[in-house]
């Protein structure tokens, strides 16, 4: 039996067949404004979960977030609280669930990024936490926000039902105590749930970035043509006009009709009266929805593709690509590590952790150098055994490679496949 079946062997399955006496809904399912029921900023087109992705800036802001969680693995490791010490857990049943398949529907890498969006869409996070007979952790299902609806009971403890999938499937609400629904919150949870990003903090930047889009679209849709005014010297008829509108609007509008010269008669002319993109500003408005939506989600705008003004290589960009996981990514996985470690390992000496060293590692050289100290370079003494140090390269052990004494100046370790002890130099 492994360490973390241990754990949770005597723990029941908490999912109810019925809402328990004296629940009071706190949240209910649907989420309207979410999922477009309360239109945008001013009149402006409102920003849901269906076209916040045709934004261009949020979709990669939301790839970027996502992406990079879910390529992050989660370890497992094993506290000794008198000395501090962490020890890592190998063969796990719980490492697969985390890392290789939540639920037989789910990869990890989808379970994770699909946790990721909503909380990055919808403020919230939810999986369900399958459990089998004996309360181990059996499989990890994601769920919807809009699925979801949250009852406090008196004693102060959530119940979380969970609507079915469609209205096709014969399926019924499911009800799960707190301690059975994993519930990752967002900026500004009150305790029960998270204000919506999409409704908050991209409310005015998406809806301006959509009405932006709209326009753009529009002026090419048009062949780039500025606005005409047609004028006459005489009077024409209200027939006369509508037929004139629509001979110039099949004949010259769109994109296929681009460049085709205007031909007018009967003494028509035609001034333009709408300034080019260049005066409005177009360009400079959108760059700024970038900067702006990327303000929003903490990225730095040369990580979406944004390079004005930043230098594409260098030491600058290293740089503000390790800020980005120290300022940014890090709270998305603290929030993840809290609410995993207080669900799945309550008051243990177990608990799961995010291993960042691969986005933080430095350049090839520093790394190796770095390692090269590690592991005691010209006499002194390491902090770190050959093996350790190979590992970081899936590498496997060398005789000897576990020796942590002090290598002698101007000696090495015995090469792979050799015999123990130590060579001298050439």
């Amino acid at each position: 039996m492994s360490a973390v079946e241990w754990l949770f062997g005597s723990r029941p399955q908490a999912k109810m067949d019925r809402l328990p006496d004296g629940a009071v809904q706190r949240v209910g399912g649907g989420n309207w404004t979410v999922l477009g029921g309360a239109g945008g900023a001013a009149g402006l087109p409102a920003v849901t979960e269906y076209t916040a992705p045709s934004i261009a800036a949020v979709n990669a802001c939301v790839k970027l977030l996502a992406g990079a969680v879910a390529a992050l693995p989660m370890n497992l490791y094993e506290m000794d609280f008198a000395t501090g010490a962490k020890r890592q857990l190998w063969g796990e049943d719980l490492w697969w669930v985390l890392n290789e398949q939540f639920h037989p529907r789910w990869t990890a890498a989808a379970g994770w990024k699909y946790m990721m969006r909503s909380r990055l869409f919808h403020g919230d996070a939810f999986a369900v936490i399958e459990r089998n007979r004996g309360g181990g952790v059996l499989h990890l299902r994601p769920v919807a926000k809009s699925r979801i609806t949250i009852y406090l009971l008196d004693s102060g403890r959530l119940v979380y039902a969970v609507h079915p999938e469609t209205a096709s499937v014969r399926q019924e609400v499911e009800y799960y105590d707190q301690a059975d629904m994993l519930h990752v919150p967002g900026d500004g949870f009150d305790g029960l749930t998270s204000p919506s990003v999409l409704q908050f903090e991209l409310r005015t930047a998406g809806a301006v970035a959509l009405a932006g889009q709209e326009q753009a679209a529009r002026f090419f849709a048009n062949g780039m043509m500025p606005g005409l005014a047609i004028t006459h010297t005489g009077e024409l008829e209200p027939e006369q006009l509508d037929r004139l509108r629509a001979d110039v609007e099949r004949t010259y509008g769109g994109v296929r009709n681009f460049s085709r010269p205007l031909l007018l008669t009967g003494g028509l002319d035609a001034k333009e009266i709408s300034i080019s993109p260049q005066d409005a500003e177009l360009l400079a408005s959108r760059r700024f929805e970038v900067e702006e939506i990327a303000r929003i989600y903490g990225v730095p705008p040369f990580m979406i593709g944004h390079n004005e003004k930043t230098t594409s290589w260098g030491s600058g960009v290293e740089a503000m690509g390790a800020g980005f996981v120290r300022y940014t990514l890090r709270d998305h996985l603290h929030a993840f590590t809290n609410e995993f470690n207080r669900k799945l390992f309550p008051r243990s000496r177990l608990f799961c952790e995010f291993d960042t060293s691969d986005l933080e590692r430095p350049t090839f050289k520093d790394y190796i150098e770095g390692l090269r100290t590690a592991v005691g370079r010209a006499g002194e003494r390491p902090i770190m055994s050959q093996d350790e140090a190979r590992s970081k390269f899936n590498l496997p052990p060398v005789p000897g490679g576990s020796d942590m004494s002090p290598l002698a100046s101007g000696s090495r370790p015995a090469a792979d496949g050799a015999g123990g002890g130590q060579q001298q130099g050439n």
